[in-house]
Formats: structure tokens, C-alpha cells, sequence
């Protein structure tokens, strides 16, 4: 007698992109917890969108200031469009084109479930860097 043991399906990471809008939950630089701003608690707000076209969206319900953390210059807008790739190994995530065409950010997948993701990332401005991580929420 033969006995078979089929491992369940677990889908990819940027499968998992894919299948849920997401809503950033939780951000930290450099060991520190910070606030995510009014327009993102809003339960109905700052809600990131990825697409099988590799387009993506973070929309706003009303006109935020949404920071860009490496250069520490701000856009005010009700949605910010981005495109995004996701590395072979499924370990990166980039982010390109947000708010503007220069602007990038390179995440690395720390975990991920079907319900939520954390990336790390890092920075420098004025000579000191930055080590953050974000956490986003599915919300459907």
C-alpha cells in the first residue's frame, strides 16, 4: 500500500497581492512606533490596490498628505497610482513611480499570511539612515 501526502496549495505572494485591498495598519522606523496620520485611520482610507497588470493604486477618501519617507517631500492627493514588481523568489516588492516618476521604494517581504504582510525597508536623509517597516492589513 502506497500513501500519499499532497501538501495544501499555498498561493504566492504577489498572488496574495492580488486577491485583497489592503490597508496599511502599522509603521515603525528605527524601532519607533509612529502615528499614521488621520486620513489613514479612517477606516475607509489609504487603502493600497494591486493589480495582475502589475499597476497598483493607494487611494485616500479625502485629500491627504501622504509622505514619501526617502526624501521627506509630500504630495497631496485623493489617489496615488504606482506600478510594482515582485522578484522571482518572492522575497522583494518594489514599488515605482509613486506620485512621481523618479520616486521608488524597495521592500523585502519580512512575513505574510492571507490576511496580512509586513515589508521592511530603508532610507537616508541627511546622512542618517532609516530602517522601517509597514504593515498592511487585508480589508476584504
Amino acid at each position: 500500500m502506497f500513501l500519499s501526502c499532497k501538501k495544501p496549495y499555498i498561493p504566492v505572494r504577489i498572488e496574495t497581492l492580488f486577491a485583497h485591498t489592503w490597508k496599511l495598519s502599522g509603521y515603525q522606523v528605527n524601532g519607533q512606533e509612529q502615528s499614521i496620520n488621520d486620513c489613514s485611520e479612517n477606516s475607509a482610507s489609504n487603502l493600497w490596490y494591486f493589480y495582475p497588470s502589475q499597476n497598483g493604486t493607494m487611494k485616500t477618501t479625502m485629500n491627504c498628505e501622504n509622505i514619501h519617507m526617502d526624501n521627506d517631500s509630500a504630495i497631496a492627493a485623493d489617489s496615488v497610482t504606482f506600478t510594482f514588481a515582485v522578484t522571482g523568489d518572492q522575497r522583494n516588492l518594489y514599488i515605482n513611480g509613486f506620485g512621481s516618476a523618479n520616486y521608488g521604494e524597495a521592500w523585502m517581504f519580512v512575513n505574510m499570511s492571507n490576511t496580512q504582510f509586513q515589508v521592511r525597508g530603508a532610507y537616508q536623509l541627511n546622512g542618517v539612515n532609516y530602517l522601517y517597516y509597514k504593515t498592511f492589513t487585508a480589508v476584504n
